[in-house]
């Protein structure tokens, strides 16, 4: 593996947090702890975003779930209105029809 050489510099906070890392994970020299902590947050990164992911298709489902179960009710609801007004349509004629045979039954 090529290493690239920088000169970088730290503020002292950040230059205290490097040492304690580097102490911490056993590390000879800052650059291989600082590409480890770069490599850390890469992979970080990648599952903060499919978990990201993971979300979204999760909250679509759910959301395209309560839309068919939705739908479904208007339907069946639509149905029954339906049939209510086709049962009053009916009843309505069958109350003209006697009206008018009663009518011209005492014409």
């Amino acid at each position: 593996m090529i290493k690239q050489r920088r000169m970088v510099s730290f503020d002292p906070e950040t230059d205290q947090y490097l040492s304690d890392y580097m102490k911490e994970h056993h590390f000879r020299f800052p650059g291989d702890a600082i590409a480890r902590i770069c490599k850390e947050h890469e992979e970080f990164k990648n599952a903060e975003e499919n978990h990201s992911i993971s979300i979204k298709e999760s909250v679509s489902k759910n959301i395209e779930s309560l839309l068919k179960e939705e739908l479904r009710d208007i339907r069946d609801e639509l149905n029954r209105s339906e049939r209510n007004i086709q049962y009053s349509l009916t009843k309505n004629l069958m109350e003209m029809r006697e009206y008018f045979y009663q009518k011209d039954d005492k014409e």
